[in-house]
């Protein structure tokens, strides 16, 4: 019983943060309005993928993820059984739609796991 209340608190805590981190992603991102795509990349590096937007402004992508095991099994002693579990995919898509003169005009992401770079 001590070990699900210890979960619950658990998931709660990381719910609360993840508002918080999510706000200063969006305040990360708006930040780049207005800057220079070459500046954008010497950053965070290369994107992932880019596609030309009917407007003629490009989109670039940027990706990360991951995979984390959470143990649900518990032994008849109390202990976690740290094989086996279920797997949460953690994953963050960034979009930036770069116009013609390669100064960024929009931000955007999708995810369970945007964090700040």
């Amino acid at each position: 019983m001590q070990i699900k209340r210890t979960l619950i608190l658990i998931t709660l805590i990381l719910s609360v943060a993840g508002c918080a981190t999510q706000a200063k992603y969006d305040r990360r991102l708006e930040a780049w309005r207005g800057q220079n795509s070459d500046e954008l990349f010497s950053i965070w590096g290369y994107p992932a993928s880019s596609f030309v937007l009917p407007n003629g402004n490009t989109m670039y992508v940027y990706t990360n993820g991951s995979t984390t095991t959470i143990p649900v099994q518990i032994w008849p002693n109390n202990q976690v059984n740290p094989l086996s579990g279920q797997q949460v995919n953690h994953w963050c898509k960034t979009y930036f739609e770069v116009d013609k003169d390669k100064r960024i005009i929009q931000c955007s992401y999708e995810g369970n796991a945007c964090i700040s770079r």
